[in-house]
């Protein structure tokens, strides 16, 4: 897994008061010259919005060269950082309060609110198998900025790092070193069997005569012996104690507490070891995958994921049967809603066998949660698709199955946890109904743009997150092995393409207009 620093945008809004100061036209309608300075802010929020490189950031800072107007001390996501904003635009504000005029200029005190925007180094991770590129449309929509500055990082680091415990630089330099020790040895002894052992002996007593400042010359020979002798004494000398360092440099790297695997975006998980059973059960069938899998820190869990096949056609007929087009997002949260509501009684096995697992291993509420979410995760991605599949039913295309033909591009939860093929919105639409039976709010995080679908669940977490009725939604990516809580893939990272629903499974009332032809929202594997 690489490792790479990025530069990201935050949004930072709040509440500020200060003093205010602008020329005024009686001909214009809007003050020239606003000027705000001596600010307070009283209240803050950022919000993390997107990934760029070095280069965008030279050209967006390059033309923003006002003074700094304010500094303040803040704690965002846990961390501390001193703020520092420059071209501070004031969204609101109730006053000037107390304006005086003198000739066209006005004075005051002005409470609001202000945008701004600022640039923070990350240290990510980079995932050894990166999802497929995505092609989106680059949108005309123009980038305006409220304001720009650093923000200085404050005792703490402005992302979690992890360690092998044996860093470059560290043991691994002192392995170096021994390694070129071992070499110079085997050298010495290859020209010993070369040329012999007279000319070493010849060598080793050029290097006495040096070391002993040429006394057996006597003169000059002596003061030549001096300085030579002396010279070498200090390279060698040199060369012990670079040596020496080393070793200890590299022993203390290696013997260095390591930091909280925890707190690793991304780990590495075993692929999942899957067995299937078919049991027959009067005049229908019972489908049985037993699943082992392992979750972010390593531990295993296993589970049956059972379902009946008739429960499989019944979910795949009633979704057949739901007219083909959804025009709107709105849309689109009544039909998972729908899908999560009548698909729940398929799924009774299923949630039977979470609360059997959570008991049997002794989780607590987060662990399941993780747990469930990770064995999902596990399961290899396939296509889902409306059309039939390019390279035939079941074969590979753009690297992963494929399995055409299916209702908006979908497999319904039943028909999931009897196939294990699934995208994107398949996976999230299962995950939140077992883990809403299990009592967890959760939500389904949805782009259009990025064509790409994600749970959201409310957990102790940090990391990426909506808020909706006061409540804090983390993404959790449900189609690659390893994605923590919170942790988005940087070409999907910018949230303002992403809209938080929540899906009401109590309404009986679905709309169904005369049939249409739909394309699907999210088709992408991350």
């Amino acid at each position: 897994m690489a490792r790479r620093t990025e530069l990201r945008r935050i949004h930072f809004t709040g509440t500020c008061s200060g003093k205010y100061h602008a020329t005024r036209n009686p001909r214009l309608s809007r003050p020239l010259h606003e000027e705000v300075y001596d600010l307070t802010i009283t209240e803050f929020e950022g919000r993390n919005c997107e990934v760029i490189t070095e280069r965008e950031h030279e050209a967006f800072t390059h033309d923003l060269s006002a003074e700094e107007v304010t500094g303040a001390l803040c704690e965002w996501e846990g961390q501390l950082y001193r703020m520092q904003l420059a071209e501070v635009r004031v969204a609101t504000a109730e006053g000037p309060e107390g304006v005086s005029k003198e000739g066209q200029d006005s004075f005051g005190q002005f409470h609001g609110t202000f945008t701004a925007v600022v640039m923070v180094p990350y240290e990510v991770f980079v995932p050894e198998a990166d999802p497929e590129p995505l092609d989106v449309e680059d949108d005309d929509e123009p980038r305006t900025w409220t304001g720009t500055g650093p923000l200085n990082r404050v005792e703490v680091p402005v992302a979690p790092t992890w360690s092998d415990g044996c860093a470059t630089g560290g043991c691994w330099e002192a392995v170096g070193w021994l390694l070129t020790i071992l070499f110079w040895l085997v050298a010495a002894i290859a020209l010993i069997g070369l040329i012999g052992v007279a000319p070493l002996v010849l060598l080793v007593l050029l290097v006495a005569l040096l070391l002993s400042g040429g006394g057996i010359l006597g003169g000059a020979g002596e003061a030549i012996g001096r300085v030579l002798g002396g010279i070498l004494q200090f390279l060698l000398g040199l060369l012990a104690v670079g040596v020496l360092l080393s070793v200890l440099a590299g022993l203390f790297s290696f013997l260095k507490e390591r930091p909280d695997e925890r707190l690793r975006e991304r780990t590495e998980q075993q692929e999942l070891e899957t067995q299937e059973d078919q049991l027959v059960v009067g005049e229908d069938t019972l489908i049985r995958h037993h699943l082992r899998w392992q979750d972010h820190g390593g531990q295993w869990h296993s589970m049956n994921w059972e379902v009946f096949r008739s429960h499989m056609r019944a979910s795949l007929n009633h979704l057949d049967s739901i007219a083909r087009h959804l025009p709107s997002e709105e849309d689109w949260r009544q039909l998972y809603g729908h899908l999560a509501r009548t698909d729940s009684l398929h799924l009774s096995r299923l949630v039977s066998a979470a609360r059997e697992l959570g008991t049997r291993e002794g989780l607590d509420r987060n662990q399941l949660a993780h747990a469930l979410t990770t064995c999902v995760q596990s399961i290899p991605y396939s296509w889902m698709l409306e059309e039939p599949c390019p390279n035939g039913e079941g074969r590979e295309w753009d690297g992963h199955p494929c399995k055409g033909e299916m209702p908006f591009g979908l497999n319904p939860p039943a028909g999931f946890v009897g196939d294990l093929r699934g995208d994107c919105d398949t996976r999230v639409l299962l995950l939140h109904a077992v883990l809403e039976e299990l009592g967890y709010d959760v939500a389904v995080m949805l782009s259009q743009r990025y064509r790409h679908a994600m749970l959201g669940i409310v957990l102790p977490g940090r990391g990426s997150s909506l808020m909706h009725g006061g409540q804090r939604y983390y993404f959790y990516e449900t189609t690659s092995r390893g994605f923590r809580l919170g942790y988005i893939h940087p070409q999907n990272a910018d949230l303002r393409y992403w809209r938080l629903l929540k899906l009401d499974r109590d309404n009986p009332n679905f709309d169904n207009p005369s049939p249409w032809n739909s394309s699907r929202p999210s088709t992408t594997a991350s």
